[in-house]
């Protein structure tokens, strides 16, 4: 017997009241300082409709974009497909690309994801799949293209950065790399760089302050850095700005994750400079700080006279 898929007509209300159990927050958590509880439950029953600056507001204490979630209910008013969304994300996270392939050519079908938010999660899925399974470089590039023009990422050469959502950036990841990986290595940093000014944007503007989404920013922030020195190790003077920015901009936001991966690069071209004495100092900083979180403290100091002993032989070569 076929089982019958009941279509699910929500609100805004529907909307919050998912995130807001998603995320383990009573109303009362989410109304603290934003609003009284009984204004979330008025929203949360249909009662009430809430101002642009609530959605905001909501949005910076559970980092998630509502505006995105609202639109697409608007449009589309069928909940099952943020459930798609999840399944698109926990395919990506596992890194199970056949199965992405799958669910993105199934859901690429339904009328659910003809544009916007789910059509964005589309491109990104194939783009993936083709830059990771076929290789593909050209097909990666042309699907995280069309999902990136969806929010007006086209021609980025000189283009201002923009209060990217972590959908966009992610596609800004995965066209820069397909690019780099292809070969079209000048448009490739056009848009790692265009990416790197984007989310120092977030920082700078304090868009997304939610534990989460900050994670996520400094994640990106640093493997974009990472990923600039891997495909141009060769450019050693933009390089080294380029880190020494990361680095104060991290600082600026206490944002200590990863710093020390990004010190450790600054060691390896400070030492291609002939600065040996700036690159001992700048490793052992880089890698003491990556051995800190260690319970054992006799192992970081072995350990980082271990790695003066070895920096010290090769300078003196």
């Amino acid at each position: 017997m076929k089982r019958l898929v009941k279509t699910v007509f929500v609100d805004f209300g529907d909307v919050l009241r998912y995130y807001r159990t998603k995320e383990g927050l009573s109303q009362e958590q989410l109304a603290d300082n934003i609003c009284s509880r009984e204004y979330i439950s008025l929203i949360e029953k249909g009662k009430k409709i809430p101002t642009l600056y609530m959605v905001d507001a909501f949005s910076k204490k559970m980092g998630i974009n509502l505006f995105d979630a609202y639109a697409l209910v608007i449009e589309h008013n069928d909940f099952d497909t943020h459930l798609r969304i999840e399944e698109l994300n926990d395919a990506i996270n596992a890194r199970n690309d056949d199965r992405l392939y799958q669910l993105a050519v199934e859901y690429a079908k339904l009328p659910g994801f003809s544009y916007g938010v789910p059509y964005q999660c589309i491109k990104h899925a194939l783009s993936l799949y083709y830059a990771n399974v076929s290789c593909d470089y050209e097909k990666a590039v042309q699907y995280a293209s069309e999902g990136l023009a969806v929010s007006g990422l086209t021609n980025l050469a000189g283009k201002a950065p923009l209060p990217v959502s972590n959908l966009d950036i992610c596609l800004l990841t995965a066209k820069a790399v397909a690019l780099c990986r292809g070969g079209w290595h000048s448009e490739g940093r056009i848009t790692f760089e265009y990416l790197r000014e984007c989310v120092k944007l977030r920082f700078v503007q304090n868009l997304y302050v939610a534990n989460r989404n900050r994670r996520f920013d400094i994640r990106m922030f640093a493997m974009t850095a990472f990923n600039i020195c891997e495909f141009f190790p060769n450019d050693c003077e933009n390089n080294l700005k380029m880190l020494e920015d990361s680095i104060r901009i991290l600082n600026r936001y206490e944002c200590s994750s990863k710093q020390p991966e990004l010190l450790l690069y600054k060691a390896r071209y400070l030492f291609d400079t002939g600065e040996h004495t700036a690159a001992v100092h700048c490793f052992n900083a880089g890698y003491y700080m990556l051995l800190c979180g260690s319970s054992a403290e006799e192992a970081v100091k072995t350990a980082q006279e271990i790695m003066q002993e070895r920096f010290e032989k090769l300078v003196s070569i």
